[in-house]
């Protein structure tokens, strides 16, 4: 079994305008969410990057059922 860090270290990090491209969002809205710590970050630096299952996370978070 894997560990969590295992498991992290072959994640892919999204820059903020792709994980905005995927959403069709703008790239001052992701900037926002981040501003606000609404989404998971890693930061390196200055740099900023999103891992892809936050990309997943959010839209299960966000996602409203059908009636």
């Amino acid at each position: 079994m894997k560990s969590n860090q295992e498991k992290r270290a072959g994640q892919k990090l999204l820059t903020n305008r792709e994980f905005c491209d995927r959403l069709g969002m703008s790239y001052e809205w992701g900037r926002k969410k981040i501003q606000r710590r609404q989404i998971a970050f890693v930061q390196i630096g200055r740099s900023v990057r999103i891992p892809e299952a936050e990309l997943d996370r959010f839209i299960s978070d966000n996602l409203v059922p059908a009636k």
